[in-house]
């Protein structure tokens, strides 16, 4: 639906001006029939331990937190949770989250600036971390909480992680707010806020993300991942400055969804996939049309590298400016990958949109832009490898919505 305008309500998220009747399981755009249920309260027994029990007088988060059992998820009170610095020993990170648990469930993601919930944060102006420099290509290492090689899947839900001012030798340097890197199974990220990470630009090392999955090359059953009911917000402060460059990543990653993500308050982009197959979204909003939005210098809503058989169902993607930018870009060489035993190539990886909402730019349309991959940088492999056209088409799969395609230099009309 063109145009249409997006709105939360305390449960979902609600386009206004749809008239079909959502999908049902086994009809084509149907939501995931897997999607987890909002978890209230703080879990027990078997398979939970409690912070309280683990925490220690002096501990870190780190410290308390390694004294877990194996197999076990972490419960967290209402509280802020700090750390120091980026310590290299952590892995860069300023909370680890050990590799036996299982996952962390807090008492809440509270609210921007505020402090109600689990809150997972650090000491401003902690770092000492010697981030690269712009130009190096070297992505930042440095990150608010993140997990190692998890020896299984995870649950992440209920908590906030909020990045704080780091300045060191005079220069605020990039730093993510969340990822769960490597895990040896499938993880859950749900009804969390990421807000206030630190990022300058659309490439490492500036390119840093509110939240991340990074899949880890091997058995299928490492695939699959979830993100579900999740916020990112780029700010620190209500009316205040954006900070964060891109809300929400998949990385080699094969399957999996996205389900009702609000990512908004994105210097750059909401959403990247890079190196992903099969994914697919449902009834998220991307958006980058809030006025009291400072700093920002998008060039697209969302970003797709190295990926095919992406599909965004009734996806929002809202921009402020109309005259600049696309909604979407995308690019593929000719590169093939393994991530799950199964070699995949990307080459002329395709993208379907399906009853989508936007801002309608430039000549009021959708605009999707292919890139030369890497053009900068030398690490394409083969170079351009798109011939075919994203699809792009109503609720029934069917029906084609006409659409610019800039395709390098050329801006083709797709119907």
């Amino acid at each position: 639906m063109i145009g249409d305008s997006w709105y939360r309500t305390d449960t979902a998220l609600v386009c206004k001006g749809r008239s079909q009747v959502d999908p049902v399981v086994g009809e084509f755009g149907a939501r995931p029939s897997d999607i987890p249920d909002v978890i209230v309260g703080r879990p027990t027994g078997p398979g939970y331990q409690r912070y309280e029990d683990l925490y220690q007088a002096g501990d870190t988060v780190t410290q308390a937190m390694e004294r877990c059992d194996d197999n076990v998820i972490i419960t967290f009170p209402e509280g802020v949770f700090e750390g120091v610095d980026f310590p290299q020993v952590q892995g860069y990170a300023s909370i680890l989250v050990p590799k036996r648990c299982n996952g962390i469930i807090g008492s809440g993601k509270g609210t921007l600036g505020g402090s109600t919930g689990t809150i997972f944060t650090m000491t401003p102006n902690s770092s000492t971390y010697n981030a690269p420099t712009q130009g190096s290509s070297q992505p930042s290492l440095a990150r608010v909480m993140m997990r190692i090689g998890g020896f299984r899947g995870g649950t992440f839900a209920n908590f906030q992680v909020a990045g704080t001012e780091q300045i060191v030798a005079g220069r605020t340097h990039p730093f993510h707010g969340f990822t769960d890197y490597d895990p040896l199974g499938k993880t859950t990220i749900q009804d969390c806020l990421f807000t206030g990470w630190y990022g300058d630009n659309g490439a490492p090392p500036g390119e840093t993300f509110g939240v991340a999955i990074h899949s880890k090359t091997g058995d299928p059953s490492w695939h699959g991942h979830r993100m579900v009911r999740m916020e990112t917000d780029g700010r620190r402060a209500v009316g205040g400055r954006v900070f964060g460059p891109c809300g929400l990543t998949f990385q080699n990653a094969v399957g999996g969804y996205m389900v009702d993500c609000n990512l908004h308050h994105n210097k750059h982009v909401g959403f990247v996939a890079y190196q992903v197959f099969n994914l697919a979204t449902y009834d998220s909003v991307i958006d980058q049309a809030t006025q009291d939005m400072q700093d920002i210098v998008s060039h697209s809503v969302m970003n797709q590298e190295r990926t095919d058989g992406i599909t965004h169902f009734r996806l929002g993607m809202y921009r402020k400016a109309v005259d600049s930018g696309v909604h979407l870009s995308h690019s593929n060489d000719f590169a093939t990958f393994s991530f799950d035993g199964t070699p995949r190539t990307v080459t002329n990886g395709q993208t379907t949109l399906v009853d989508p909402s936007y801002t309608p730019i430039w000549e009021g349309r959708l605009y999707i832009q292919s890139w030369d991959p890497y053009a900068i940088g030398g690490m394409e492999v083969g170079g351009d490898s798109m011939t075919s056209a994203p699809l792009v088409v109503e609720a029934d799969g069917v029906t084609h919505i006409p659409y610019k395609w800039v395709d390098g230099d050329i801006h083709k009309l797709i119907t």
